[in-house]
């Protein structure tokens, strides 16, 4: 193929990327007969369908030999649209995602049958494959192939990856629907089946700040399309929303709508344990609302029909860790409000529930990242308590053993703070939250320099999740905490103009936080304790 004719080629993709990325099989392979580079072409329109491909699957896709297979695999490595995926063995390959998309999508509009039947086949080809990422792309071909079938697996995987509570099979799932609710294609059920499992997933994940506009997108369909229990739980999603932006009384309204409506679906069929589970689920949203707003009554009223809740559905079902972890939180929502009225011995007893819980699930299942921060919130309360009873060396030990296991989960992630990467947020906040709490047993016995230590540490977490997402008010309101930590330890060490730029800041931050969170009225307490404080900041500077 001379100049011109590679010239023409070019000229008759027209910019199109699906068919610029098939020109260049005969630019790239013009030495190959016509009848070899259309063959080559159509492997490279077989390869896109899924996110990756290997021999074994390339002769599946095309019903042909691993051998022929092999051969056309070798052409395809030699095109610029196309790249090593060692992470799926060392001949699998994968289309870049700027040239796969219109590939699949040039199949789908112009060659529908042949796009269906590619996707059959690589489901068939995956099929019994226990791997998490095979059951991932094996939803991601059932979608291509039948809908409705789909959108009932994907319900399934979802709940499932949320109950094992493993952060990295939960981003994977999440990326795959995330394309999938972009693409356009899926009819309304199951395009609204695929994006209530990627909103579910994106909050567990930490991402609830960045989802106003797909939630939006989730009631309209719900509404729409959908049955009583879809419109419930994206009422719930809503709600998460609006409390993750600070907005308090809205994230009520929206909590008290999905709990309505699950109490009267119950009440049609008492034996639906999915819909108690979504009562418990809905309790602790009503609950955590009224407790941010200071009715304690409220809120642990809220959480005490939780616990009967999870109580009750574990005793049936003992051997659902999910519904394990769900009673853990139960006793430690109401755990909460008991430490807050200063009934400890009581939140004593409840966070101990929590933590043998949680010891016992991630003796179960080591590996579960879930587990194991589930476990550290656990040890952090007792320390808590154990802290308020001035038991300081079992403080600093719950302490001690809340950062262990904090440290170790972001240490095992590898992509920590990249700015499109939520997925150790979480995990950050709590390791910061633990070193403040470990500062104040070092502040109680006068290791003051210690505290400091802890507390800048705390400080510097805080800050870089803030950065990472500013307009998070938990995030702010963390901030403000660390600085009124690094204060305290400041003051002692006769530090006081950094004290007093230390306070400043705490007020600054905690504004902030109000200002994203205004209903909050436990922050507004927080604000204006620290006004109250300033002046003795102050007077210790004069």
């Amino acid at each position: 193929m001379d100049f011109a004719a590679q010239l023409h080629v070019l000229e008759q993709a027209q910019g199109d990327p699906a068919l610029l990325a098939l020109a260049l099989v005969d630019i790239s392979l013009r030495a190959l007969p016509d009848a070899s580079r259309a063959r080559v072409r159509d492997a490279l329109l077989a390869a896109a369908v899924p996110h990756w491909c290997d021999s074994p699957l390339l002769a599946t896709l095309l019903q042909t030999t691993e051998e022929e297979a092999s051969t056309l695999l070798g052409h395809l490595r030699s095109l610029a649209c196309v790249e090593p995926f060692p992470a799926r063995g060392a001949d699998a390959v994968n289309v870049h995602e700027a040239s796969r998309l219109p590939l699949r999508e040039h199949l789908r509009l112009y060659y529908p049958d042949l796009w269906q039947t590619y996707a059959r086949h690589a489901r068939i080809h995956l099929e019994g494959n226990p791997e998490p990422y095979t059951r991932i792309e094996a939803l991601y071909h059932l979608f291509a192939s039948d809908t409705a079938a789909a959108a009932t697996e994907c319900d399934r995987l979802c709940e499932e990856f949320n109950n094992r509570g493993r952060e990295y099979e939960k981003a994977a799932f999440s990326l795959t629907l995330k394309e999938l609710t972009t693409a356009g294609w899926l009819p309304p059920p199951a395009q609204h089946a695929a994006l209530l499992a990627s909103l579910w997933v994106r909050i567990s994940l930490g991402e609830t700040t960045q989802l106003e506009i797909p939630v939006r997108e989730a009631l309209a369909l719900s509404l729409a399309f959908s049955t009583p229990e879809r419109i419930a739980e994206v009422q719930c999603l809503a709600g998460d929303v609006h409390q993750a932006c600070g907005h308090l009384d809205q994230a009520l309204g929206a909590y008290q709508k999905c709990l309505a409506m699950f109490e009267d679906l119950a009440a049609q069929a008492p034996a639906n344990v999915t819909w108690q589970h979504q009562i418990a689920i809905a309790l602790t949203r009503v609950g955590g609302i009224h407790q941010a707003q200071g009715r304690r009554g409220d809120a642990l009223a809220a959480y005490e029909k939780r616990l009967v809740i999870c109580q009750h559905l574990t005793t049936l079902y003992p051997a659902n860790s999910g519904w394990q972890r769900d009673l853990a939180l139960a006793y430690s929502k109401v755990g909460s409000i008991r430490e807050a009225e200063g009934r400890l011995a009581e939140a004593l007893s409840d966070y101990l529930e929590d933590l043998g819980i949680s010891q016992r699930l991630t003796a179960q299942d080591p590996e579960n990242a879930g587990w194991q921060r589930r476990l550290a919130v656990a040890h952090c309360n007792v320390g808590d308590i154990y802290r308020a009873q001035k038991n300081f060396d079992e403080a600093f030990a719950s302490y001690q053993k809340s950062i262990t296991i904090s440290q170790t989960l972001v240490s095992a992630d590898q992509t920590p703070f990249r700015r499109d990467d939520m997925l150790n947020a979480v995990w950050q906040y709590d390791l910061g939250v633990a070193h403040a709490k470990l500062g104040h047993i070092h502040m109680a016995q006068d290791r003051v320099q210690d505290a400091h230590t802890s507390y800048s540490k705390s400080l510097l977490t805080c800050l870089r999740l803030a950065e990472l997402n500013p307009n998070n008010p938990t995030w702010r309101r963390a901030v403000s905490l660390a600085h009124s930590n690094m204060e305290l330890a400041l003051r002692r060490l006769n530090r006081n103009e950094e004290a007093l730029e230390s306070h400043h800041m705490a007020e600054v931050e905690m504004e902030k936080a109000l200002e994203l969170s205004p209903d909050n009225a436990i922050w507004r307490e927080d604000l204006r304790k620290l006004r109250t404080e300033a002046k003795a900041t102050e007077e210790a500077v004069d």
